[in-house]
């Protein structure tokens, strides 16, 4: 019965040991996550991607009244701005907590603690700050950058998916005038 005891202490000690360390290395990765411009980073594509999803919208919008000429103006209006509302809050989908905690996930067991608090005393030094404050502000840009190609792109395949539809739709009307 004494070794069962000894056991489950020394196991209970070990557990409780490896908790803490855990513990401790997901704080200092939190302060890493801040201290690098993570959260400033994740702030500026959510700004990014909500410019770009109206962009989007509008030409999507554009390309659906060129397929539909025969719709109403008073339709047309409202579909665009209930797109274009939906496609505003787009940046509103990046959960910036969840994020992090991923990015925790991810790069956690990548590094030993030694290594977080090497990166830390480096973040926080004059050149890491520097280094950080223009990576954050290039971040809109960059991933505006991105966007531009994804829209790009997007616009190439929306526009395909709208022609293909209105082939479609069109189609069924061709078989309900042959039927008659």
């Amino acid at each position: 019965m004494k070794n069962y005891l000894k056991l489950f202490v020394v196991l209970s000690l070990a557990v409780s040991t490896f908790s803490f360390a855990d513990a401790q290395k997901n704080l200092k990765l939190l302060h890493l996550a801040k201290v690098t411009g993570i959260y400033d980073q994740l702030e500026e594509q959510k700004i990014a991607y909500s410019k770009s999803s109206a962009s989007v919208a509008q030409q999507y919008l554009k390309q659906l009244k060129n397929s539909m000429p025969n719709v109403p103006e008073e339709f047309s209006d409202y579909l665009g701005a209930e797109f274009e509302l939906y496609m505003s809050k787009i940046g509103g989908v990046i959960d910036i907590d969840h994020a992090v905690d991923s990015y925790i996930k991810l790069i956690g067991p990548k590094l030993t603690i030694q290594e977080v608090d090497q990166i830390i005393r480096f973040q926080e030094s004059a050149l890491g700050r520097k280094f950080t404050q223009v990576n954050t502000e290039i971040m809109g840009s960059w991933s505006n950058d991105i966007l531009a190609g994804v829209r790009n792109k997007m616009q190439v395949h929306l526009k395909t998916f709208t022609q293909n539809i209105m082939n479609k739709a069109a189609s069924y009307k061709r078989g309900a005038i042959t039927k008659k």
